[in-house]
């Protein structure tokens, strides 16, 4: 009796293309299929690959708020009011497609701090274990509330300047960009998971290559958006100071780096960066 041969098994999938799927699996809620395998370097290569994603998510994000403001000018009604429901609806849009990861790190992370005093102690485990509780308390809501209003803000001001997409797409890509020197070096809170697989991983020469390049990129987008030459460097270049100094204070508090400290550095970044294009643009 004859049988046929068994079937090869498949070709296993190329890092880069593991990474690219780990970085949309983990940034977005966005379909896609689950890398065959999560390590080191799979890890480093979707930390590269988050700006990249960030382009996709704030491009999304940000054509639901023009079209919005666009509706409005045709209506001749672009007043300072519906600059403020574009960007509440572009704000809405991209924290939906991310499933409020970074909302919801920076909320965390807020209630880790402020659930104990001082440096880190033995009580860093009664830390932690604020930040893993699911429901945020009232450090969570409060940077929360903050942290949303200066962005409704700004992200408002940059639509009734004529910049609103622009910015905020700017923003998506160059908050994204600080987690390549964020998660440079540090001790992850697991042995396993996404936090071994992505701290200490991209060498410190590679991150500021990247970030040096998204950076000039960016502010050449915001140039020919019509924001001054000088105000895409200099949102960049605080942007990453902002992400930085959030991780500087999550280490000296809790001495481990976790998703929500990568993530409440993405949301510093984006606030900062937001804030200096409505001032200098």
């Amino acid at each position: 009796m004859n049988t046929a041969p068994p079937e090869p098994p498949p070709a296993p999938a190329s890092a880069t293309a593991d990474a690219f799927r780990l970085a949309i699996g983990t940034f977005t809620r966005l379909p896609t299929r689950a890398p065959s395998v999560v390590d080191r370097r799979r890890g480093g290569l979707s930390l590269l690959l988050a700006p990249a994603v960030g382009l996709l998510l704030g491009c999304l994000a940000a054509f639901a708020g023009l079209l919005l403001w666009w509706i409005a000018g045709a209506a001749g009604n672009a007043s300072t009011p519906i600059a403020f429901v574009a960007a509440a609806v572009t704000l809405a849009t991209a924290s939906w497609l991310s499933r409020g990861l970074h909302l919801d790190g920076l909320a965390d992370l807020a209630d880790g701090l402020g659930s104990v005093p001082g440096p880190a102690t033995a009580d860093g485990e009664r830390m932690t274990a604020a930040m893993r509780d699911p429901q945020i308390g009232a450090f969570g809501a409060i940077a929360l509330i903050f942290t949303i209003g200066v962005q409704l803000t700004a992200l408002a001001s940059c639509f009734a300047t004529g910049l609103g997409a622009s910015a905020f797409v700017a923003a998506a890509i160059s908050s994204r960009s600080t987690l390549v020197l964020v998660a440079r070096r540090g001790t992850p809170s697991r042995a396993s998971g996404l936090g071994a697989a992505v701290v200490g991983v991209v060498p410190t020469t590679v991150g500021v290559l990247e970030w040096s390049v998204i950076a000039g990129l960016i502010s050449v987008l915001l140039w020919s958006a019509g924001a001054a030459w000088f105000a895409g460097p200099i949102a960049a270049s605080l942007a990453l100071a902002a992400a930085l100094v959030v991780r500087r204070i999550a280490l000296q508090r809790l001495t481990v780096v976790t998703g929500d400290v990568l993530g409440a550095c993405v949301e510093g970044a984006t606030t900062v960066f937001l804030v200096l294009l409505a001032v200098l643009a």
